[in-house]
This record gives C-alpha cells, sequence and structure tokens, in this order.
C-alpha cells in the first residue's frame, strides 16, 4: 500500500509540474509561418523531449527530442533547442515538456507578423509632437495636443546674421525621439531612412496597410503619411540662407518629462547646427525625394532640393561637431540628449550614396562607396552601411555600366550576412542572430541592434536567395518577442509577457494602465547611467521592466524603424520558402500554384495549371512590368526584387510573391 501511495504521489508531482505555466521555456510568443523555422529555447532542464499540444493541453499534435544542452555565456544559462520546424499545421498551441511545464500560447500561420507591424508603425502616431491625439484613431491613450513648436528660439549657438539669437522660427511636427519631448536630426535621419527604405522594398505590402490615423485614406499610403509628419519638421530645421541644420529642437533640461506634452510649459529652443545634422538630413531627405516622387512630386522636389543645400552646407563646414551649450546671458544651458560622434565620414559618405542615386549625378559616387572601407551593423552614429544597403538595393538602376563597383558592393552585404548566419546556425545557444557581437553587443538599445542584424539579413536574403539570410532573421523577430534570456516580448501590446512600466512620459503622464501600444524597449543593456541592474559578464539578463531604468527600459524612434523593417519584410515573405499567398478574390474550390524555384534567377516553373493562363507581374511599386499568357514558363527580363505574379483564369484570380535574384 506505501508503494502504491508513494507511486501515486510521484503522479500527482510530475502531473503538477506539468499543468504549471513555465517561463523556462523561452520562444515567439506571437507566432511562427507554417513553412518556416519554428524553435522555442529551454533553460535548466534535463528533459530530452517536447511536445505541442492545444492551448488546454488536452490534444498532443507533435512530439519532438530536445538538443543537447549548451551555455551561453552572455546569460550563464544552459540552453537546448526545442526544433518544431517540421510542424506545419494552422492554429495555436503550446508546448509541453514533462517535468518542467508548458509554454506561452503561440499561433502558426501566414499573416502572424503583421499585427506587430502595424502596432510598430501606429507607435510614431502616438510619437507625434504639436498635435491632438482624438480617441477616434488613439482610443484609450488620446491626448490633447502639446508642443505647437510655432514659436521656437534660436539659441545663441544656432545663431547667425539673418537668424540672430532669440529669433522665433516655426518647427513644427515631427517625432518625440524616445521617452521624453525632445527631437533630434541625427537620430531622426536613420529612423526616417528605415521606414523609407521598408515602403520603397515593400510599397506592394503598405498601399494596403491601414493604421488608422487622421490621414487614413488620403493619396499617400499610410506608413508614408507617418514619416512625412516628421520629414515636415526635418525641413523646418534647416536655414533657408544657408542650408545648414539645426541639431535639435529641445526643452532646456529633461525636468518635465513625466507629464504630459500639454502641460509642458518650458521654452523650446534649437540648437547649434552641425555636420552630422546636415549629412544625416540630407541623405534622409534624398530617400525621401526617391520614395515621394511618384506619389507627390512637388514634396519630393522640395526634399531633393533641401537635401542638395545641406550636403553642400558640409562639405563647405566639414567638421562641425555638437556639444550641449553652456548658459549665454539670458539663455538657459541645454544638458538634454546630445548624440556625441566624433566620426563624420561616415555620414558624409552615407549622404553623397544617397544623393547618387536619387540624382544619378556621378560625381556625388566619387565620395561615395570604398571597397575598402569597413562595413558593420548600423545605429545613429555609424550610418556608412545604410549607404550600401541602398546601392545593393539599387544596383541594376544605376549610371553606366561599370561605374559603380556593384559586385563588391553586393559582396560586402553578403559577407556580413554569411557573418550573422555562420554564429544563428553553428554558435548561438539559443540560435538567434543577436550576440554576435559578443557582450560588447548589448549596448543601450540592443534590440535595435536585432532588429538592424535583421534588416542586413534581410536585404542580403533579395540579392541572392539563400534562404539561411530569412532563417536567420526571422531568428532575432523572435529573440525580440520572446526567445530571449529574460522571456520578455519587448514591444508594448505584443506577447503574453510584456513589457509595462516602460520609460516614456506620455505612458507615464495619461494615466493609462497599459503603454502606448507598438513601443519597443530598449532592451537588455550593459550600461547603467541610470543605476538600474547591471550584469557586465553576463548582458543578455541585464534587463528590468521598471520605470526610470532608461538605459533599459526606454524606447526610441531608431530602434522602433528598424523593428518596423524587420517585420514588414519578414511579413511580405510569408510565402516562406515558395509558398503560396493567396489573395481574398480567389475561389474556395480553385487549385492553389507553386513556383518552382524561388527566388529564382532568370526563369521559373509554374506547378498547378492544366491550362494557359493570362498572367501579371507587378514589382515592389505596384508597377507591370511584365505581362502575357503561358502554360507552365516564364522568363523574367526584370531586375532582381521583389514580385508579384498574378495569374487570371475562369476560376478567379491567384496571387503568388516571387524574389528575383541575380
Amino acid at each position: 500500500m506505501k508503494t502504491k501511495f508513494n507511486l501515486l504521489v510521484c503522479l500527482l508531482i510530475s502531473w503538477g509540474a506539468q499543468a504549471q505555466l513555465s517561463t523556462a521555456i523561452r520562444l515567439n510568443q506571437v507566432g511562427f509561418f507554417v513553412n518556416g523555422p519554428k524553435m522555442a529555447a529551454v533553460v535548466g532542464s534535463s528533459a530530452t523531449s517536447f511536445t505541442i499540444k492545444s492551448t488546454d493541453r488536452s490534444t498532443t499534435y507533435y512530439t519532438g527530442t530536445l538538443s543537447s544542452a549548451s551555455t551561453w555565456a552572455s546569460s550563464g544559462e544552459s540552453v537546448q533547442i526545442a526544433d518544431f520546424s517540421s510542424f506545419v499545421s494552422s492554429g495555436k498551441f503550446v508546448i509541453d515538456i514533462t517535468g518542467l511545464g508548458y509554454s506561452y500560447p503561440f499561433v502558426i500561420g501566414n499573416d502572424v507578423f503583421v499585427d506587430i507591424n502595424r502596432k510598430l508603425i501606429k507607435a510614431f502616431y502616438f510619437q507625434r509632437c504639436s498635435a491632438a491625439l482624438p480617441a477616434q484613431y488613439a482610443g484609450k491613450w488620446a491626448r490633447n495636443a502639446g508642443h505647437p513648436d510655432n514659436d521656437v528660439i534660436i539659441h545663441p549657438s544656432a545663431a547667425s546674421t539673418a537668424r540672430p539669437a532669440g529669433t522665433m522660427i516655426s518647427s513644427t511636427k515631427g517625432w518625440y525621439d524616445a521617452g521624453d519631448y525632445n527631437l533630434y536630426i541625427t537620430n531622426s535621419g536613420i529612423a526616417v531612412y528605415s521606414m523609407l527604405a521598408a515602403y520603397e522594398q515593400y510599397s506592394a505590402y503598405f498601399d494596403t496597410l491601414n493604421l488608422n490615423i487622421p490621414e487614413s485614406g488620403n493619396n499617400l499610403p499610410d506608413i508614408l503619411d507617418q514619416v512625412k509628419w516628421n520629414t515636415d519638421w526635418m525641413l523646418s530645421m534647416q536655414d533657408p540662407a544657408d542650408g545648414g541644420v539645426y541639431f535639435k529642437k529641445t526643452d532646456p533640461n529633461f525636468d518635465a518629462w513625466q507629464i504630459l506634452p500639454e502641460f509642458d510649459n518650458a521654452k523650446r529652443y534649437v540648437c547649434k547646427k552641425t555636420t552630422s545634422s546636415a549629412y544625416d538630413f540630407a541623405a534622409s531627405m534624398a530617400v525621401a525625394y526617391r520614395v515621394f516622387k511618384d506619389l507627390d512630386n512637388t514634396y519630393a522636389t522640395q526634399c531633393l532640393d533641401a537635401a542638395k543645400a545641406a550636403y553642400a552646407w558640409g562639405i563647405a563646414n566639414p567638421n562641425v561637431k555638437f556639444s550641449n551649450p553652456a548658459a549665454e546671458g539670458a539663455y538657459p544651458a541645454i544638458v538634454t540628449g546630445d548624440y556625441l560622434d566624433t566620426d563624420l565620414s561616415d555620414e558624409f559618405e552615407w549622404a553623397a550614396t544617397e544623393l547618387y542615386i536619387a540624382t544619378k549625378d556621378e560625381s556625388y559616387y566619387a565620395n561615395s562607396f570604398k571597397n575598402t572601407n569597413s562595413y558593420i551593423l548600423p545605429n545613429w552614429n555609424r550610418v556608412r552601411t545604410l549607404g550600401l544597403i541602398s546601392l545593393a538595393y539599387h544596383r541594376k538602376n544605376l549610371t553606366t555600366t561599370g561605374f559603380a563597383d556593384t559586385t563588391a558592393i553586393k559582396d560586402k552585404v553578403l559577407a556580413m550576412a554569411t557573418t550573422y548566419t555562420n554564429y544563428q546556425k553553428n554558435i548561438s545557444p539559443y540560435k538567434i542572430v543577436m550576440g554576435q557581437g559578443g557582450n560588447a553587443q548589448f549596448e543601450w538599445g540592443s534590440n535595435g541592434f536585432a532588429a538592424r542584424q535583421s534588416f542586413i539579413l534581410l536585404n542580403a536574403y533579395q540579392i541572392n536567395g539563400n534562404k539561411d539570410f530569412l532563417d536567420a532573421a526571422l531568428s532575432n523577430v523572435d529573440y525580440i518577442v520572446g526567445r530571449n534570456a529574460v522571456g520578455y516580448s519587448f514591444i508594448t501590446g505584443i506577447g503574453s509577457k510584456q513589457v509595462m512600466d516602460i520609460h516614456h512620459a506620455i505612458s507615464k503622464g495619461d494615466g493609462v494602465a497599459d503603454p502606448i501600444p507598438g513601443w519597443m524597449a530598449g532592451g537588455p543593456s550593459n550600461i547603467n547611467y541610470d543605476g538600474c541592474i547591471n550584469y557586465v559578464n553576463t548582458p543578455a539578463i541585464s534587463y528590468i521592466d521598471k520605470l526610470g531604468c532608461y538605459t533599459k527600459n526606454e524606447g526610441d524612434i531608431n530602434w522602433n524603424a528598424a523593428a518596423v523593417y524587420a517585420t514588414a519584410a519578414t511579413s511580405t515573405f510569408r510565402i516562406y520558402n515558395g509558398n503560396v499567398v493567396t489573395s481574398n478574390e480567389l475561389s474556395t474550390d480553385q487549385v492553389k500554384v507553386t513556383t518552382y524555384p524561388n527566388p529564382f534567377d532568370s526563369s521559373f516553373q509554374i506547378n498547378g495549371i492544366t491550362e494557359a493562363v493570362d498572367y501579371s507581374l507587378i514589382d515592389a511599386s505596384g508597377r507591370v512590368v511584365q505581362k502575357g499568357r503561358t502554360d507552365g514558363t516564364i522568363v523574367v527580363n526584370a531586375k532582381a526584387g521583389v514580385y508579384q505574379l498574378i495569374l487570371f483564369s475562369e476560376a478567379g484570380k491567384q496571387v503568388v510573391k516571387l524574389v528575383k535574384i541575380d
């Protein structure tokens, strides 16, 4: 009897353990593509297998083997991987591990990142300066207007003959940079670029993405309405007398950051023109010209003219750096963010590159790509690689054949992506790219670096269609929303274990328990200026979801924009590995078709049709580049890029997403 009792106790203990939610199972808390990679990291377990179950755990759908354990030095954890990529059923599931428990729920489907992407873009609406946010668009985060900024003061550091100190200028709109109410050209440059690059490369995806903002339904896609709110402000920061660009629009200090914008009555200033602000402005405005020219040519021309003037100012003033100005007479010292940058050569190259692509003026290219330069993961103060990516994307549409070294350009991008992929596949215990640079990569804004690693990988994928690049890019999105050493989804409003107590003035001051949605926290950091938690030797766990811990828990437009790109690109590739994406107009009984190969280099084969059909090939901007009739094989003469193949038959219409490589 005692033996039976002990056995019953053991069974009850085992059952109880399985019935508990386990935070030791770290995974993307949103979902996975049906035919994409699917992994979870399991920490501190001695188990050898796992199961995929229904969310109530009553039905088992899949059983898999856990990998052997390895230690991630950056977190100090023993990690096993549950790889269930071969499980291709759609639905909502949990992972269950005997003796450990079950995971947060996740979805398997083909549009799993669209909601994340929409929220990330909509977050820029909540960051708008000089605007009221009505409940119709902002919901419970509605607020009154603040910072009209039509009477911003020229600080003595920014004074000129045409605009002496004390001059009032109108500098309305823009995005609040981070958790406070100041706006910076340098950080706006890379943020605007990331959003515009997303649209430039994946316009067909964005053209129908409705964000429910005041401009929805006008002549611009909503993502460009979001961008234009900030580029309008950036244009106001240029001195029309000489083309120079003020560094920032700011309160004198951070004192009022925990109140809503309407209650911040501090005087606002623009500060010193600098070389970095001129070049960052020139680069992003040149990209704006490219994107807006077919939608609003007047605005696009304004952007290009402004870019040229700012570039000329930078050439004439090649080494003007910023530091916060001291008090001068009646004017206060400025102590807000200074975005210190000691090397301006990368800004120079980036601006020249984007102007070369925009204008085809080869004189700009002389200051552009150099095969001898080192191209590394971009950030606000290392922007050289942004120009490299633009050249790679536009390599088929540059000037005279052979003028630009497109082979070297491609090789630089592919080399970066290969390094990331090798780490993700063969070294990382978490099977993620994040951490490839070692502990030093967990600096302030590490989640932004994770998103920008995906940016590099996704651009490399467009070059040669190497599926490993796409897998690696997806791994970092998984990291951002749960497969990380602290188990958080770092995007507000997303996932089961969400960041909540972010360092964000609006979310602190609005009286709403939930922070604004779609705002990505900076992530684990080995920086602790704020005096918060800091594990120097294991920085992947150096994170706390606590107000005031701005080196961990503050968001930033730069990081958010990188995540916009990463989730938009992967959403566009939701066909994943050649599978079909269908339109809403399809007949339910229509036979689905596939294409092979996908990606392709010059031609592809259509499988699943029994007779000749009409087709159109649509590029990323929505233009028909080729059309005709086919019974199976299509030869494509267009440049490399992402395309939609539309097949027409009596049964209806089908849409297949394709990637053409060199």
